[in-house]
């Protein structure tokens, strides 16, 4: 019955601010997951829209511009490297992004999921002098001519980095696939 039932909160991401390019074109979070609570309270991508459904800024996408500029976290939510490194106590809110749901008597969600603090980062952002697009044409050039390689483009005017891309990259979501590669992904040249 009602009695039985209970409202969950759960932590499901360490909250950041966003990193800009000088036009204040994000670098981070540019693409939204569906993701899904299931039976058993586990969160996972889902394809449907359903009443447990929810969306959620991805702090990297899955074609990353900038990754040896902006580097990565650590499972606990910190920067590495990086400006994700540098300026990890300005981007770091010291809070978390929370899912709250509603379960039945065996704990099973139902209803549905309100998310807090997923969009709050205002206050704790960086902007960069690198321009978004220029990076990103840089690092295509690199990929297709120069396998293992570098770039820096300078504004000549007043010497704002405007792309600084290094080759080969690297997912950094997924950061593991690299630490036994002989290729050198995460070496900033």
């Amino acid at each position: 019955g009602a009695e039985k039932q209970q409202t969950v909160t759960k932590n499901i991401a360490v909250l950041r601010g966003n990193i800009y390019d000088r036009n204040m074109i994000s670098f981070t979070k540019r693409e939204n997951a569906l993701l899904k609570v299931g039976q058993n309270g586990e969160i996972y991508s889902s394809n449907s829209k359903k009443p447990s459904s929810f969306r959620l800024a991805r702090r990297y996408g899955s074609s990353p511009v900038a990754c040896h500029i902006l580097g990565y976290l650590s499972s606990d939510g910190h920067g590495v490297c990086a400006v994700e490194k540098k300026y990890d106590n300005v981007l770091d809110f010291g809070r978390f992004c929370s899912v709250k749901y509603r379960v039945d008597g065996l704990g099973r969600p139902m209803g549905s999921v309100e998310t807090f603090g997923a969009d709050d980062d205002s206050e704790r952002s960086v902007k960069l002098t690198v321009d978004y697009h220029i990076q990103k044409i840089a690092e295509d050039v690199l990929a297709e001519y120069i396998p293992k390689g570098a770039a820096v483009i300078l504004d000549v005017n007043n010497f704002d980095v405007l792309a600084m891309a290094s080759t080969p990259t690297y997912n950094q979501k997924d950061i593991s696939l690299y630490s036994s590669s002989e290729n050198g992904e995460l070496l900033n040249r």
